[in-house]
């Protein structure tokens, strides 16, 4: 899938991304939250631009429906799904951006056997 960036700019996306690493995450929220993402496979909305910890770079992050991502969660974790709820102060926005880097994109292995390095 793909869709507009900035100045004429395609960005690629896969339709779903399976976490393989705990998401960054804010100082305010526990460990144990980024950790319950781990062997979840999401679908995406879009695939947008971040700022990460390093200034000068720019990151990229996918989107996930925040009502889809918590009820995936809680069947595997319902506190994490259940803090998620709890914290609306947190989770402001109708979705939920994890980081490229936590993440294998849904053809990730057959995209390697057709391209071995």
């Amino acid at each position: 899938m793909q869709i507009g960036g900035t100045m004429g700019e395609i960005i690629e996306f896969p339709a779903k991304v399976k976490v393989v690493l705990a998401p960054k995450s804010g100082p305010n929220i526990p460990d144990f939250v980024p950790r319950s993402f781990v062997g979840i496979e999401f679908p995406v909305m879009e695939k947008i631009p971040v700022i990460t910890s390093c200034p000068t770079r720019i990151g990229y992050g996918y989107k996930i429906d925040k009502a889809t991502a918590v009820h995936l969660i809680r069947k595997k974790s319902l506190d994490a799904a259940r803090w998620i709820e709890e914290h609306p102060d947190i989770f402001t926005e109708p979705f939920i951006v994890i980081n490229e880097e936590a993440c294998l994109p849904e053809d990730f292995f057959l995209m390697q056997a057709r391209f071995p390095q």
